[in-house]
């Protein structure tokens, strides 16, 4: 199937079928999400996003919306409407290739020594790990511990991070 040839409907529809069926790791869900966050993603794209997470999870630090932003060639003020489903397709895309969720080293800069989410961040992310299949319980320690494999799965990639 071309998922480039279909509506947004149509990708909408696909990607709530393999939600709902909880198949999201199947390849044809990748490739909508994909299509999906070329065509609604607002300027941001996924691959300059995940080279810079990536090198920063090689370095062990955690990333603020506005540097995610910059690393996108784009100020904050035209980042910030699109970021949040950014960070949604972030999330799947990680999750679709077995990677930790990426959006987890994304904070607010006042949070970028602890990695702390703001409640509403947390509920969000945790939320869209739920809507994957992930088994949240106490979503502070589903955070600490997706930032520890996002920064161990940097690291083990050495060179290849930066």
């Amino acid at each position: 199937m071309n998922v480039a040839k279909l509506s947004d409907a149509e990708l909408q529809n696909l990607m709530a079928n393999h939600r709902r069926l909880k198949a999201t790791d199947r390849p044809l869900y990748g490739q909508a999400a994909e299509e999906w966050n070329r065509r609604h993603g607002g300027g941001l794209n996924l691959e300059r996003s995940i080279a810079h997470l990536r090198a920063a999870a090689g370095q062990g630090r955690f990333v603020c919306y506005g540097e995610l932003a910059e690393a996108n060639g784009m100020s904050w003020d035209k980042a910030r409407y699109p970021m949040d489903t950014h960070l949604g397709m972030l999330v799947e895309h990680a999750h679709h290739r077995g990677w930790p969720l990426l959006s987890a080293m994304v904070v607010n800069k006042q949070h970028l020594t602890t990695g702390a989410m703001e409640p509403e961040t947390l509920a969000g992310f945790t939320k869209a790990a739920t809507e994957l299949g992930y088994n949240v319980g106490e979503p502070a320690a589903f955070l600490r511990s997706e930032q520890a494999r996002c920064f161990e799965w940097g690291r083990s990639l050495g060179d290849a991070a930066s």
